[in-house]
């Protein structure tokens, strides 16, 4: 879709003038379903395909790092739940692991807040800029 060695202008693309294609593209983001639908519905728009494919990458990993998180928080609760009974600390390290994890869990779905609205943005303006961190890669993976 977009050729990041060929396009420095990321001015609006003439498929994003359609009011429908910008709403799709928007709520791509926040909704992965809708970025679904409106790849079914404007096959023929490179616009909506972008900003969908964009929307429900971000899902996706948001989704993949909150079942890792998970993953993680149960064997760091195991580990140190263990390391606290045997050192008798009543509960002070499996408190603290719990804050671990949930702060980068915190971390995680902020940034992945952060993208979304960088998406919105850009599908609202007319844009077809990649989303920061990731767009680039999401764009190589699926539009070779």
């Amino acid at each position: 879709m977009v050729n990041m060695d060929k396009q420095q202008n990321y001015g609006p693309v003439p498929d994003s003038q359609d009011g429908g294609n910008k709403a799709l593209a928007a709520l791509a983001y926040p909704f992965w379903i809708v970025g679904l639908i409106g790849m079914l519905v404007k096959k023929d728009s490179a616009y909506v395909k972008f900003h969908a494919i964009q929307g429900m990458a971000l899902a996706a990993i948001n989704i993949i790092l909150s079942i890792i998180m998970v993953i993680i928080g149960i064997v760091l609760g195991i580990i140190v739940g263990l390391i606290d009974v045997a050192l008798g600390t009543n509960g002070m390290l499996v408190s603290l692991g719990s804050v671990l994890t949930s702060g980068i869990g915190g971390i995680v779905g902020l940034v992945t807040f952060v993208l979304m609205i960088f998406g919105i943005i850009n599908a609202v303006q007319g844009t077809m800029k990649p989303l920061p961190i990731i767009g680039e890669k999401i764009d190589g993976m699926f539009n070779k």
